[in-house]
């Protein structure tokens, strides 16, 4: 944006962007994404990834897509995504870091119950188990 006129600026040759460059510019304005540099580094290496949960790999993606500057339409459409998934990405990156980004996003509803067993639980129920062999 030029504080002189009020009008977005080309960076390149300082002009004023066309009618049909304006255009398409609808909806939320795209809004950079800074990455750190020892994250950009792990990020690239989670993008290219195939063992890693594919929720991983598609967020490193997204957001090294958004760090260089590709528009929000663009990898959704690339990443068969909906841009507020991509939006929902970045915001995530930028509130919590690496850390928030990979973890999985909480779920709606109610928590699992599965209590996984420890082998001393086993231990101690096998033991303390009634005797079924005389009824």
């Amino acid at each position: 944006m030029d504080a002189r006129n009020g009008c977005a600026v080309r960076a390149e040759d300082g002009t004023a962007p066309s009618l049909s460059e304006t255009a398409s510019m609808r909806g939320r304005k795209p809004r950079p994404v800074i990455l750190i540099a020892a994250d950009r580094t792990t990020l690239e290496s989670i993008a290219r990834s195939r063992r890693l949960p594919w929720y991983q790999v598609q967020h490193a993606r997204i957001v090294l897509a958004v760090a260089a500057g590709e528009p929000i339409q663009d990898v959704a459409y690339r990443m068969e995504c909906d841009p507020a998934t991509v939006w929902r990405v970045c915001r995530r990156y930028e509130q919590g870091g690496l850390k928030q980004l990979l973890e999985e996003a909480p779920r709606p509803g109610r928590l699992p119950r599965i209590v996984y067993a420890t082998p001393e639980a086993v231990h101690l129920s096998s033991v303390h188990a009634p005797d079924r062999q005389g009824a």
